[in-house]
This record gives structure tokens, sequence and C-alpha cells, in this order.
């Protein structure tokens, strides 16, 4: 070190080493080129195996979110790095733990006007939870359902669905780790809210979990369900009739996913979209995903894994 100090060239050396160390160390999300990406309307956060999805409004700071993901602090490191610091309304398509667990992160030093849910009540654990926070919160709780409509500065929501509830709504747990109950929790994915986003880059259709009935269901009583861009059901779960993707018709899909033991997204679903021209994104390889308006054409942007 004294050699370095005392010869020009050796303090050369040590500039450059300096700067090398430095730009390997600082953190990388100060080093994030474009991030957020310019004119971007929807966001997929990477948030693992779960949704958790961000619509931008007319108003810098101001974003609709629709679910919130099992991991709160994956969805507010997302939306910290959004700059979202008023959050309009927060819709939780139905209550599974990968949809609604990260509820918490959104109220972390942010200002939130509503929580919105569809019909289901079950399983009975998570209702409770979402309950007792937005209580705790003092923000309202509020139910949506088919032909409701809400609109702000820019971005305007049609609910679509469901139109079909089970009678009786369950889940294959009761406790909260319950990320993804499979089969026995069919019934409550088909409660799922499904939501058709108006955006400057077009529509996106966004569609919880739901099963091939509720799919059905919605091409039965003729949901305009044409969009841009699809957030593909459950995950990108084998369980996607071919004729829902037909009709959806997307230029676009995203899949919000992460590591699994379920197999999703199942390639006969990726198959499908991409037979048909749809440029497919998927959280778990490609991170955060946002789409931006390109002159009012939707285009994608891949943050890149975490």
């Amino acid at each position: 070190m004294v050699w370095l100090v005392r010869h020009r060239r050796g303090r050369v050396l040590l500039a450059v080493v300096v700067l090398v160390a430095v730009a390997v160390a600082v953190p990388r999300r100060v080093f994030a080129p474009g991030w957020p990406p310019r004119d971007w309307v929807f966001v997929a956060c990477d948030v693992g195996q779960g949704d958790a999805l961000v619509l931008a409004t007319g108003r810098p700071g101001r974003a609709v979110v629709v679910d919130v993901g099992a991991d709160p602090a994956a969805l507010d490191r997302c939306l910290d790095g959004l700059g979202v610091e008023r959050v309009p309304l927060v819709v939780l398509s139905h209550l599974h733990a990968d949809h609604v667990a990260g509820l918490s992160a959104v109220f972390e030093g942010r200002r939130v006007g509503a929580v919105a849910v569809g019909p289901g009540r079950e399983p009975g654990w998570a209702w409770r939870r979402v309950v007792r926070e937005t209580g705790e919160h003092d923000v309202p709780l509020v139910t949506v359902g088919a032909s409701d409509t809400l609109t702000w500065p820019g971005l305007r929501l049609d609910v679509l669905g469901p139109h079909w509830i089970p009678a009786a709504q369950r889940g294959a747990s009761t406790e909260p780790g319950a990320a993804d109950p499979g089969a026995d929790g069919t019934g409550v994915n088909n409660t799922s809210l499904v939501v058709r986003a108006t955006t400057r880059a077009g529509r996106i259709l966004l569609t919880g979990d739901v099963e091939p009935t509720a799919q059905a269901d919605l091409l039965a009583a003729g949901a305009d369900l044409g969009a841009d861009v699809l957030k593909v059901p459950h995950h990108g779960s084998p369980a996607v009739l071919d004729r829902f993707l037909t009709k959806v018709g997307p230029r676009i899909a995203v899949v919000s996913v992460g590591d699994n033991s379920y197999g999703h997204p199942h390639a006969s679903t990726l198959r499908t979209l991409r037979r048909a021209g749809t440029l497919v994104a998927r959280t778990d390889t490609s991170g955060t995903v946002a789409v931006v308006a390109d002159d009012g054409h939707p285009a994608l942007v891949r943050r890149g894994p975490r």
C-alpha cells in the first residue's frame, strides 16, 4: 500500500481497484438503469410462487395493486422500486395465501384507499386475517362483483366475473402456510375475480386462479375477454382451456410463478400460447416483468431475476 501511494502508476492502479470494488459492492438497485421503465402501465412483481400485480394510474406515485403474493418483503421491494406511495385500491382476487398473505406490505409507508374482495370467504383463516389487517389500518373492506366498474385517471377496471360460486366454498388447508391447495382448492380458485384493465397500452386481463369451470362460465356468459395482455390463470397450470386462450387472443402473456412442486407453468399451456404467436414472460425466469405503452401498444420489459 505504501508503494502504491508513493508512485504515480501505483496510485492509478489503486484508483482502478477502488472503482471496481465500488461497482461490485454497491447494491444492485442503485445501478438499475431505466427502472421503473418509462410509461409502464402494468407490472408483475417477482414474489415467488404467487401473484402480485401493479397497475399504474395517470398520477405519479399512485397505483392499483391486484393480489399481494405471500412474501411481504418481496412485494414491499417491488412497490418501492416502482415509486408507489399511494394505493387507491387493493384487489384480492381470492383468498389463497399466495394471493393475500403479503397484504401487510401494502400498508408499509403507503396510503391505501380501500381493499376489495370478491364473493368468496374461504379459507376462513385468510378471510379473518384480511378483516383484521384492514381494520388495524382503518381501511375500508368492500366487495365487488361482475359488472362493477372502477375508474381513475388513465385506468379503468371492469369486473367480468366470477359468474359461478360453489355451494360449499372450501380450501384444502386452514393453515396460513398453505400456498397452493391444488385440486382441493378448485372451488376457491373459481371464485377468483376476473378483471379487465383498460390502460394506455391497451387491455389487460387479470384472471386470478380461475379453473376450467369458471373459464367456461365466462365464455358462456359472453364476457368480453379480448385483451392485448393476459395474466395467465393459476400460474400457468394445465387447467387452462384452449378456447379460453383463443377468445382472449393476447399479444403478450405473463405467468406469475416461482419455484414450486406443481409443475407450473405447464408445457402444454406455454405451447398453446406460443403456437398462437403470443410473447410469453415468466417471473421465475425473467424476474419482475413490466408492460409499457409504446405508441399506444403494449411492449414488454424484463428486469431480470432477483
